[in-house]
């Protein structure tokens, strides 16, 4: 299950939804921690960044 929600999390952020929105749906406080845990697996993070 946890590998399944890595997926979705970071399939949804490379299609451009709102990291604010999307860490408060997975239940975080932090949008930071979302960013750091799911935008790694996305080999263009960096290029955007």
């Amino acid at each position: 299950m946890h590998a399944l929600r890595h997926l979705i999390a970071s399939a949804m952020l490379a299609r451009g939804a709102s990291i604010k929105e999307f860490a408060a749906y997975l239940g975080h406080h932090d949008e930071g921690f979302t960013l750091n845990t799911y935008t790694h697996l996305m080999a263009s993070s960096h290029d955007r960044a």
